[in-house]
């Protein structure tokens, strides 16, 4: 095996002096980057002798054809790799497998690299292995363009994942095991006191998403290692952030309060703001949703059934396009104020779009408004409150669980039950409301 870098020639540069040493000659010139350079003359001395940057490997394979390879500018890492490719080569001559660190060793190197050992078939026996950064950026792409999952979404998908595979020091398919990384996620739980089991369920999402896009997009893989990876149970007993619905008044209060502030917030006057928190309590909708509403998604043509338009790009549900009914009374207010919205977005006051700092604008009108952001049971009221204020005042209008569901968008009639919960005192004033016969005294 032979390391070196390449010697070519080349005239000799202008404004060079000529010297001699030990015998040679040798021109003393300004190189790249104003740096002084020496270099050898020829034989003939009309041409000086250089070095290439880069630093090669020559070596003989397993079948005894010579081969060389452009390796990096440095010679220490090459070294390194001609003292890998010969033992790589021993375990090629002897037909064994070479062990899983030194196939690691390889798989971790860059792909320029990669692709230049393949060429000249010395990691032909792996080749065929998917190096999972590689596979990684390709699921990317995927969430990206043939998705089309927000930024956000994937950037967090991908974190989980490069999380995981970090941890697990899993470079290659092969390495995936499912008790592995099922040991991994409950050590993040740590018994509870790590994370949620909301964030659990949502690392396995992510990773059997990835193994399962990996095994649909290579036709010689069966099956996903990690199809029997089980998401946790009964993810509503450890909600990390429990929030509570408003009262009538308290939503009445918030609305008054913010529509009189004086003071601009995210962009938003306080009657933009308010108009905002009313629409949400009166839709159910999502704020995310609300940042992309445009203003002729208001369907105000039809004064019996007024409904406004949730795009595919905005829909939090499965991103497709749905028209969500809303009261005559609520379609007024909002024809009234669209009127005068300039922007062909409905929400972000002087901003392009509704900031992404709502909650913050809330948690002040809250304290202009008397209202607790956190109450004593450690229960807060954020933007996600508004929209259950709105589902728990359908529950209470006393309209069945169907409705209700389809009302609110919610994927199934679990989901739908935790809001059929009653409050303390929703409760007290049924069982007060009995019939008499039941509950007056001595009768039996």
């Amino acid at each position: 095996m032979r390391i070196y870098r390449q010697t070519y020639t080349r005239p000799i540069p202008d404004g060079a002096r000529i010297t001699t040493r030990s015998g040679s000659v040798i021109a003393q010139f300004t190189g790249r980057g104003g740096r002084r350079t020496e270099a050898k003359l020829t034989k003939k001395g009309d041409r000086v002798l250089c070095r290439s940057e880069n630093w090669y490997i020559e070596f003989v394979d397993h079948n005894n054809v010579t081969r060389r390879i452009k390796v990096c500018t440095e010679e220490q890492p090459t070294r390194e790799l001609g003292g890998k490719i010969n033992t790589w080569l021993g375990y090629v001559l002897m037909d064994k497998t070479p062990p899983a660190e030194l196939i690691e060793w390889f798989t971790a190197r860059p792909v320029a690299l990669r692709n230049e050992l393949a060429k000249v078939g010395v990691v032909s026996r792996f080749e065929d292995r998917l190096v999972l950064q590689d596979v990684l950026q390709g699921f990317q792409r995927h969430l990206k363009t043939e998705k089309e999952n927000s930024d956000k979404h994937v950037r967090s998908t991908i974190s989980q994942i490069r999380r995981t595979l970090e941890a697990c020091q899993y470079t290659i398919w092969e390495q995936i095991d499912c008790q592995r990384v099922h040991d991994y996620l409950l050590q993040l739980r740590d018994g509870g006191q790590g994370i949620s089991k909301r964030t659990f369920n949502g690392f396995v999402q992510s990773m059997k998403a990835f193994c399962q896009w990996v095994v649909d997009t290579h036709e010689y893989l069966d099956r996903s290692p990690l199809e029997k990876l089980t998401r946790l149970p009964k993810i509503q007993t450890d909600q990390r952030r429990l929030r509570r619905a408003l009262e009538t008044d308290e939503a009445e209060r918030l609305i008054r309060t913010t529509h009189a502030s004086s003071e601009e917030r995210e962009g938003m006057t306080g009657p933009e703001r308010a108009t905002l928190y009313r629409f949400i309590l009166g839709s159910g909708l999502w704020v995310k949703e609300c940042r992309g509403l445009r203003v002729g998604d208001f369907r105000f043509q039809d004064t019996v059934n007024p409904c406004v338009l949730i795009r595919a790009e905005s829909n939090l549900r499965k991103g497709k396009a749905e028209l969500q009914p809303i009261s005559r009374g609520l379609a007024e207010r909002m024809h009234v104020y669209l009127a005068t919205r300039k922007a062909s977005l409905c929400f972000g006051g002087r901003f392009k779009r509704l900031s992404g700092h709502v909650a913050d604008a809330l948690k002040d009108d809250l304290a202009d408004a008397g209202i607790d952001y956190k109450d004593g049971e450690s229960y807060y009221v954020d933007c996600l409150s508004l929209r259950e204020t709105y589902i728990f005042d359908l529950v209470k209008a006393g309209h069945d669980i169907e409705t209700v569901r389809r009302l609110a968008r919610l994927s199934s009639i679990d989901r739908t039950m935790r809001y059929f919960r009653g409050r303390e005192k929703d409760e007290r004033f049924a069982v007060e409301t009995m019939p008499a016969l039941l509950v007056q005294p001595g009768r039996r």
